[in-house]
């Protein structure tokens, strides 16, 4: 019977459509300065959790590991929080195409609340580092891992989510070996 494989490509559409009008309406709220915070206790590591238990269908070719969840409870808007958390494990998923372990950690600094989400993909080519953060920006444009479907804003949208929490954003990458995306969370909650 095709009707369960029907329905299932028709909610993995319907998901991508909501996505790319989330897109869409989060950059030009951004745009007109209308993106607001609602703060509020968050234990971090729960969140994560969280995150990763939902991830984890996603694909069956990937293993999300906890490798370390401090408790930190910290002043933050968790549905943004939840959108970077989920845009950093999805592109993790998608840039290592042959499967394997994504790594997840939340830690407690001195000062900040560090999440590095790790990948052993394709990694991203050095020649385009610098501009991995624009908006609209493909890193992998004439490659086999081109993903059409997207408005490629998920790590613009990203980092301006934490920019105004106070925080910082940063990876590091190499070519055929992986990448590793990290944000920090200042423990006190300076910008908004």
């Amino acid at each position: 019977d095709r009707l369960p494989d029907l329905f299932a490509r028709l909610d993995r559409q319907c998901n991508r459509l909501i996505r790319l009008v989330t897109e869409v309406l989060e950059v030009s709220r951004l745009d007109l300065k209308r993106m607001t915070l609602a703060r509020r206790p968050t234990n971090l590591g729960e969140l994560v959790g969280r995150i990763v238990d939902e991830m984890r269908g996603v694909s069956s070719r990937h293993t999300l590991v906890i490798r370390r969840a401090d408790a930190i409870v910290i002043s933050v808007d968790p549905d943004r929080i939840e959108q970077v958390l989920t845009n950093l494990l999805a592109n993790a998923i998608k840039y290592a195409p042959n499967g394997g372990p994504i790594e997840i950690v939340s830690r407690l600094e001195p000062d900040a609340a560090v999440v590095p989400v790790s990948d052993h993909g394709i990694g991203i080519p050095r020649e385009k580092q610098a501009r991995i953060f624009e908006r609209f920006y493909r890193a992998h444009t004439g490659t086999a891992y081109e993903h059409s479907s997207s408005l490629c804003v998920g790590l613009y949208l990203s980092r301006e989510f934490v920019l105004r929490h106070g925080g910082k954003m940063w990876f590091e990458s190499e070519e055929g070996v992986g990448s590793t995306f990290s944000f920090s969370l200042p423990l006190s909650s300076g910008a908004s």
